[in-house]
């Protein structure tokens, strides 16, 4: 069943069950994937419970009277403009204050039989960034990733992550499972595990109140209470149904929280009141209104005692740093006030690879602020420079670029230099054709990205479906990251092609019937800038070879390869097409890539005049007919040219009369062809003619 949840958490299409009922909170099949990527978690959890029993047994005595948790909010967002306001931002805060004080003004629709617990929790955005910079606590950052997919946490955590230490992370996006969730949370056992994740993901349509939150369900800011409630340590008051309804055995089964009553399933919208479990010695009424159930944000009222006590333990025992008195001075919860500081220089570059001639955008992300910025851009014998925080550079010459970046304000100076940050290639003539006998390392002009950070392509001798090498991704035994490693081609010059197509080799056999590999060959038209997807295999659709393989990473045989191939038609004329080869591993199986060739038909297209027309009977034996018709007569040469632009019979000595011309082109040299598709093609005086035919 674990592996059935972790298939719909990574994999939008499970999502087809969710979409008949509201969205829900994503934070349980998150931890269910982190659960069955980190198998030690087990143990660290049944300690922690171990503690948190004896904690609440021994009088669950807090370690201050009140708990302040500096926070920050990156807002991830597709485009520079503003998708949430800062009024908003500071809206949910105000929220939470009120919520985790019990000083929310609609406490007084809580029923009689249940008391709201303040649990002395309060949050502050930081004033103060962890470089000692002033801060408002608000980071923006643009990025694709906003339409996010909780497949993707690794990627959009790393665009934007202070110290999980000392800091609350909050992320917003313009979307989780393309609307299907609102958001979820890591757990505090996670921190130790994975500190680069820690924190809370939420779509921004439901983060703050006021008339500004579009869904009138949940315009009260609740969805923030309730991911920062499991950021503390709570689950949901649905969990394990009616488990823990016995006065020891609430606190080891189900919520682990004595004073919420169990409740059978989640609820949605506002319930009527209710009792869907039995409990001993007193059976009560679910509690509908808890922050920890899925009703409107109107109907979602209070966190009870007994979940004060269990973030309050959290707080005491893991999260520690977080609420102490030198950290409330370092992020300036405590008032103070940043006198400034000398910047940090960093950029960033949307991209790995240009054309030569083509121009990109850097931009710096310096903490600081700066107030000034020098850049050297250095490539081959060029070098340029530019000032300001987003330079615009065309580079002349081909090679790996070198930038430096200097940046200034009154407090000092930093520098940064990186080098091969970015390649400028210049197109090559097709066609393509690469079987990677590269001597165990990644052909020259191509490359790769490890979005995972766990390997990406690699250079092999294990296997082949031509010569001794190919190239693959080793993903047997990897994680559940739904991440892609990308390999990409070098830039290919089309615009003197009349027809192309890509074949490639590969070979993928099956891990079990769960973990749904993928593979998807995407083509760029612009040199890398933008991508669009042209094939995509997953699961048994992708497999080469029949059956699965649990216990060793698969080798293939002779046997095991398969092919296939894409049409470029739509990239013609372009001169600066590229293929990536994009792989989204989730813990199956490696997968191999090998002989990568293209079928091209090179030559320039010349418009044709209304007088010259060319016809041919096509498919052909040993012989093929052709007719011309003309107004003008003239010399003409008529060519036959093989599909990888190779010319394999011409006549450079034939007339046109005006009117109908009909020849048969025969002889040993075309009889001797080999079957397959040729273009034919006729210059004369009146343009350009080709036509596509075909050898039997």
């Amino acid at each position: 069943m674990k592996r059935l949840l972790v298939w719909m958490l990574l994999f939008p299409m499970g999502l087809i069950g969710w979409a008949q009922q509201p969205p829900h909170c994503g934070t349980d099949e998150a931890a269910d994937a982190f659960r069955y990527a980190h198998p030690e978690m087990e143990a660290a959890e049944a300690a922690s419970l171990r503690e948190y029993i004896q904690y609440i047994q021994n009088g669950s005595s807090r370690a201050t009277a009140t708990y302040v948790i500096p926070t920050v909010v990156h807002v991830i967002q597709t485009t520079p403009n503003e998708v949430i306001s800062d009024a908003r931002i500071l809206s949910q805060i105000e929220v939470m204050n009120e919520d985790f004080r019990a000083l929310n003004a609609d406490t007084s629709d809580i029923p009689s039989y249940f008391k709201a617990g303040d649990s002395d929790v309060e949050f502050c955005l930081a004033t103060i960034d962890p470089n000692g910079c002033p801060t408002n606590g608000i980071v923006r950052v643009v990025s694709p990733l906003s339409n996010h997919f909780q497949n993707q946490s690794t990627q959009l955590k790393g665009l934007s992550q202070w110290d999980p230490y000392r800091y609350l992370n909050v992320w917003l996006v313009e979307s989780i499972e393309n609307g299907g969730i609102l958001g979820y949370a890591t757990g505090p056992q996670q921190l130790s595990f994975a500190p680069q994740l820690d924190g809370v993901v939420i779509d921004q349509a439901y983060f703050g109140r006021g008339p500004e939150v579009p869904f009138s369900s949940y315009d009260l800011g609740r969805t923030g209470t309730h991911e920062v409630g499991h950021w503390l340590g709570l689950a949901h008051t649905f969990q394990g149904g009616c488990a823990g309804t016995g006065p020891i055995t609430c606190l080891t089964s189900g919520d682990n929280i004595c004073d919420t009553p169990p409740t059978a399933d989640p609820n949605y919208g506002c319930p009527n009141p209710q009792n869907t479990c039995t409990e001993s010695p007193d059976d009560m009424m679910d509690q509908t209104m808890n922050f920890m159930d899925y009703a409107d944000d109107a109907c979602l009222l209070m966190f009870s005692e007994g979940q004060g006590d269990r973030m309050h333990f959290v707080l005491d025992n893991i999260r520690t740093q977080l609420w102490s008195s030198g950290n409330m001075t370092s992020t300036g919860c405590d008032g103070t006030i940043s006198p400034g500081c000398s910047p940090t220089a960093d950029f960033r570059v949307e991209g790995q690879v240009i054309c030569l001639g083509d121009s990109i955008q850097f931009t710096d992300i310096s903490q600081g602020p700066p107030t000034s910025y020098q850049w050297t851009f250095t490539v081959g014998n060029f070098t340029t420079t530019a000032t300001g925080p987003q330079p615009m550079v065309t580079f002349p010459t081909a090679g790996g670029v070198t930038v430096k970046l200097v940046v200034s304000n009154s407090f000092g100076t930093d520098s940064l230099t990186e080098t091969n940050v970015l390649r400028v290639e210049w197109p090559q003539t097709p066609p393509l054709v690469e079987d990677f006998e590269t001597n165990g390392t990644i052909p020259g002009n191509w490359w790769t990205s490890d979005g995972d950070l766990q390997g990406t392509w690699e250079s092999t001798d294990a296997a082949s479906s031509q010569g001794n090498e190919s190239v693959y991704i080793q993903n047997f035994g990897g994680s559940y990251t739904g991440l892609s490693d990308n390999l990409y081609s070098p830039p290919i010059d089309f615009s003197n092609t009349l027809e192309a197509s890509l074949i490639w080799d590969y070979a993928y056999k099956r891990f079990d019937s769960f973990r749904r590999d993928s593979l998807l060959v995407e083509v760029s038209s612009d040199c890398g800038k933008t991508w669009q997807t042209e094939w995509v295999r997953f699961g048994t659709g992708l497999a080469t070879s029949p059956g699965v393989s649990v216990s060793a990473p698969f080798v293939p045989g002779a046997s095991d390869w398969g092919s296939d191939t894409l049409d470029l038609s739509d990239y013609l004329g372009n001169n600066g097409v590229t293929i990536r080869w994009r792989f989204i591993g989730l813990g199956g199986q490696d997968l191999y890539l090998d002989h990568v060739r293209m079928n091209v038909l090179v030559g320039r297209t010349e418009p044709t005049l209304p007088a010259y027309s060319l016809t041919t009977i096509s498919p052909f034996r040993d012989a093929l007919d052709l007719r011309i018709d003309a107004e003008k007569g003239g010399e003409i040469e008529v060519a036959l040219v093989d599909a990888v632009g190779k010319m394999v019979w011409e006549n450079q000595d034939m007339k046109l009369l005006p009117g109908t011309n009909a020849w048969r082109l025969e002889g040993t040299e075309i009889q001797q062809l080999p079957a397959g598709i040729y273009w034919l093609r006729v210059r004369g005086e009146a343009g350009q003619a080709v036509r596509k035919v075909v050898k039997l």
